[in-house]
């Protein structure tokens, strides 16, 4: 359940971890992109099924009939987000919705 993450980044406090359940299951995903934050963030806020899908294999992202088509560049219109807009993972499921924006930085879903 930390997939990438290093044994500091897996006991650390998060963004977002007050919103959390105290029974919940935790899962802590970490990647490594050598790019400036600027720039990874603008593919970060396209997320979800229509807009900028998930970047990732279509045929996992089309396993359960999610018909994704990912974004191929930066559009200009599914920049501008802001807290208590949906970001949906399928159509056929309730959106996640977005509880906090550090722009660069930080964006936290709940739901969903």
């Amino acid at each position: 359940m930390h997939w990438g993450t290093t044994e500091q980044e897996d006991s650390m406090s998060l963004p977002g971890d007050s919103l959390m359940d105290k029974n919940a299951v935790i899962s802590t995903r970490a990647i490594t992109i050598h790019a400036p934050s600027r720039k990874v963030w603008k593919w970060i806020v396209q997320l979800g099924q229509g807009r900028g899908r998930y970047y990732t294999y279509y045929w996992l992202e089309n396993l359960f009939t999610a018909q994704m088509i990912n974004a191929d560049t930066i559009v200009p219109e599914l920049q501008n987000i802001k807290i208590g807009d949906s970001v949906y993972f399928h159509r056929r499921m309730p959106p996640a919705r977005i509880a906090i924006i550090d722009w660069d930085k930080t964006l936290v879903l709940t739901g969903g």
